[in-house]
């Protein structure tokens, strides 16, 4: 098994079903700098005392996320851009056990990712999405509307739907763009692709997207004027 960990381009951990380290690459271990040679610790000693908590809270978000739901979060790391993705598998040498799989690949220069000095947060060019095993790198203007889904964001593109574990603030700060907006407190849309709009007898505003698709997006009244001043120098 160490072989063909360490054979992969991307970071690998496999964890315990109580999340202790049964096994590492030597990407991971590169990502993580020096760390104990035994396996068998908790996964949460690996990082600096003052993120622990912030990890067994994305772990756990991770776990509990539904069946089908992806599991896929991104994280900054010293200014990198680190795409994390977990999954359930059963390993039948030396003994059959469930553990989890959390791979990991640096997609920094793929999304665009650059730190700004004023917010000191990464701010991405593209989306990162993971899909049937695979990675994608969806840009900017593909996205057509971003909706708020608990501790999640689901992002409608014209292909598919996809899932970040961001709320919709932290969407906007991460992929600033002219083009995104938040109309509601559940929806960002992208002005670029709005076809009409249309008032109903109750004066609730709705966006029609050029992908029939995507369902209308409500607009709330007190982003209606916002709205109408940002179409207007777009």
């Amino acid at each position: 098994m160490e072989n063909f960990l360490s054979s992969l381009n991307i970071g690998l951990v496999l964890l315990s079903s109580d999340l202790r380290v049964i096994g590492m690459n030597d990407f991971a271990r590169k990502v993580f700098g020096p760390v104990p040679d035994e396996l068998g610790r908790s996964l949460f000693l690996y990082h600096p005392g003052k993120s622990r908590e912030l990890v067994r809270g994305i772990m756990r978000e991770m776990i509990d996320a539904p069946p089908g739901e992806a599991r896929t979060v991104i994280i900054d790391v010293l200014g990198r851009a680190i795409m994390n993705n977990l999954s359930q598998l059963t390993i039948t040498t030396p003994a059959p056990q469930t553990c989890w799989a959390v791979t990991f690949i640096d997609v920094t220069a793929q999304t665009g990712a650059v730190r700004n000095p004023l917010s000191g947060l990464v701010e991405m060019k593209k989306v990162p999405v993971a899909e049937g095993g695979s990675y994608r790198f969806i840009a900017i203007d593909d996205v057509r509307a971003v909706q708020s889904d608990g501790d999640y964001c689901r992002i409608f593109t014209t292909d598919g739907t996809y899932y970040e574990h961001l709320n919709l603030k932290g969407f906007l700060l991460r992929y600033p763009s002219p083009a995104l907006m938040r109309v509601h407190k559940s929806f960002i849309v992208n002005l670029r692709h709005i076809r009409k709009s249309i008032r109903s007898g109750s004066d609730q505003l709705t966006l029609h997207l050029d992908h029939d698709q995507i369902p209308p997006i409500p607009v709330s009244r007190r982003r209606a004027t916002d709205l109408k001043r940002a179409l207007a120098h777009l």
